[in-house]
């Protein structure tokens, strides 16, 4: 739990930053683009991680999206 809101904390002082030097940050179109692109990575994550505690091949996320993309 400490991890999560660790991580979430981390995340949503990134954003806030952000929006207070760049205020476009906040328009609409950024904000789907950037939950479709977290939403994307944060499955494939979740996948490769099912992979490696079963105990299957070591895969990385850089070589799934290459595989993906191919």
């Amino acid at each position: 739990m400490k991890k999560i809101l660790g991580i979430s904390g981390l995340l949503f002082f990134v954003c806030i930053a952000t929006a207070i030097k760049e205020p476009n940050f906040l328009s609409v179109y950024n904000l789907q683009n950037t939950i479709r692109w977290t939403s994307l990575f944060s499955l494939i994550a979740i996948g490769v991680s099912f992979v490696i505690i079963t105990g299957g091949i070591d895969l990385s996320i850089g070589s799934t999206i290459g595989l993906v993309g191919s």
